[in-house]
Parts: structure tokens; C-alpha cells; sequence
């Protein structure tokens, strides 16, 4: 369901952990390198993603969350197996797939249910369900949450989310409210505006620009070409370099995509639960040609 700030989700993974190495005390520096060790305890989820495609009459809204309680298994392996990819600020990585993973054979992870999660924003109110997790060989199993729906706010920025639950066997109550991040605006690729099918091309360095906002969120780039893929995490400060290294990951495609999302996150107080944190994100997905 995405990828996440190394740096956003640190405060979450010490308080999980209870260790980390030299990131802990001070988040307000860079934290590349930082060795998070989460072994044991609790940890949950909850993302709103909002797509604002120019092409369809009501943005779309999808929702998920996932709580879970897990032993033998460390911070960012435990992210990704739950759909939350860590990466530092200002990196980009080729695609992955759980597949990767080395979980090692005392890995267990238990996913929650907690009770239906109410989702409520501009005066509409939707439901999230449990669902039975299908297991991932022997290591997770348990319950997750996921919906989709038609929203008819019509500015994202101007949005606020409130989402909640009673809780189960005295574990996982909670209510949170969140301003939804505004979609990325005014994206250019080498001084040319993005708004149309546009050209990348992989022979050298070329730099990504935007309208910036919040200096505390966040924007993700996935580029599509073929069977490769290339993420990248930014501040949200308008621009952002990609060096010819990494577009030399893609492939040429003419039918390519470019997926751009502003991303908030927040930490949640959910009862029982030893640490948690909601994800909202604004996307759009644009066109491009790779060559």
C-alpha cells in the first residue's frame, strides 16, 4: 500500500523496540543507518490513500489497516511483510516482493481484529469489516481490514478523516482524526510540465519539480515501465534529483506511469496496542513515456 519514510516511522519502530542505535533521542537529524531491532510486541497500521485522477468524476478512496502481534521478527521486515515499505528520505530503490524477505523460521505475526473501523469525513460515514488474512506460509495469519469508496469532498486538503473502533478483549479502541494531504500540484520533469504524456529519458541525471507544501509531509514517486519499477521518497520541498544510475533500473516503455503521492503521517494512541500510527495519502497517476 505504499512506501513509508524511514525517518517518519522511526519514532514508531524505537517505541516498538524499545532500542535503537543512535537515532532515538534526536529525530530531527538524518537517520541513514539507524539499526532498529523490533523482536516483540504490537504494532498497527492504518492508511487512507486518495486518488485524484483528473479522469474520473469523484475521487476515489481506499482504506486499509492492519494490527498485529508479532516475535522473532525485526522492525523493517515486520513494515514490509504488512505493507509498509521503510526507506530513508531522499533515496529511491528498485521493486521488491515479500519473496526477499528473510523472516527466519521463529517469525510469527498475528493480525488482529478489533471490531469494525469507522471512517467518517464531510459528513458521509463508511465501515471496514475484519477479514480473514490468507497465510503467508506459516509466519502471518489473523485478520485485515481493506474498502473502497467514491468520495465526494472536493479538496483533499481541506478534508479531515476521523476514523475509529471499539476494540476487542480490551485491545485496540481507538479514535483519531487527521487533515488529508493536498495532491501534488505543478509537477515537472526537467523544466516541463507534466499535466500531458511526457518523455524520460534514461541517459542521464533528470529533476523532478512541484508546487511544495507541508514541510513535514512527504512525496513518493513510483515510475512504471514494463515489468521494472523505481520508488522514491522525497521531502516536500519541490524538487528532487534522479541520477542516470537509477533510471538505468527501468525499462523503455511507451506506455509507462508515473504515480505521485503526498504523504502525512501521525502516531495513534489505540488501546493495548504498543504502537501506532495512521497514513494519508493524496496520488495521482500521469502518464510518460520512458526511452
Amino acid at each position: 500500500m505504499g512506501f513509508v519514510s524511514r525517518r517518519l516511522l522511526l519514532p514508531v519502530l524505537c517505541a516498538l523496540a524499545g532500542a535503537c542505535v543512535g537515532a532515538c533521542t534526536d529525530t530531527r537529524g538524518e537517520d541513514a543507518g539507524a539499526v532498529l531491532d523490533a523482536r516483540e510486541g504490537s504494532l498497527a497500521l492504518l492508511q487512507l490513500e486518495r486518488f485524484t485522477d483528473s479522469d474520473v468524476p469523484l475521487p476515489r478512496l481506499v482504506a486499509g489497516a492492519k494490527i498485529a502481534r508479532y516475535r522473532a521478527i525485526d522492525g523493517d521486515a515486520l513494515l514490509r511483510l504488512l505493507g509498509a515499505d521503510a526507506r530513508d528520505l531522499d533515496t529511491c530503490s528498485a521493486s521488491g516482493g515479500l519473496g526477499e524477505l528473510d523472516l527466519g523460521p521463529e517469525a510469527q505475526v498475528e493480525l488482529l481484529s478489533i471490531g469494525d473501523i469507522t471512517l467518517r469525513g464531510g459528513g458521509a460515514q463508511s465501515t471496514l469489516s475484519p477479514r480473514l488474512f490468507p497465510a503467508l506460509a506459516t509466519t502471518a495469519s489473523g485478520w485485515f481490514y481493506a474498502g473502497e469508496a467514491e468520495a465526494s469532498l472536493p479538496r483533499a486538503e481541506f478534508d479531515e478523516y476521523v476514523l475509529s473502533a471499539p476494540g476487542e478483549a480490551g485491545t485496540g479502541a481507538f479514535e483519531v482524526a487527521m487533515a488529508a494531504p493536498g495532491p501534488v500540484l505543478g509537477l515537472s520533469l526537467a523544466g516541463l510540465a507534466l499535466e500531458q504524456t511526457a518523455s524520460l529519458e534514461r541517459s542521464g541525471a533528470v529533476e523532478l519539480t512541484w508546487d511544495a507544501e507541508e514541510a513535514g509531509d512527504r512525496v513518493e514517486f513510483e515510475l512504471y515501465t514494463g515489468g521494472s519499477m523505481v520508488a522514491c521518497t522525497a521531502r516536500d520541498d519541490g524538487h528532487f534529483a534522479l541520477s542516470a544510475a537509477q533510471l538505468s533500473a527501468l525499462e523503455a516503455d511507451e506506455n509507462a506511469s508515473l504515480v505521485v503521492r503526498r504523504v502525512r503521517v501521525a502516531p495513534v494512541d489505540m488501546h493495548g496496542i504498543t504502537s501506532a500510527y495512521a497514513r494519508l495519502a493524496s496520488s495521482r497517476t500521469l502518464s510518460l513515456q520512458v526511452r
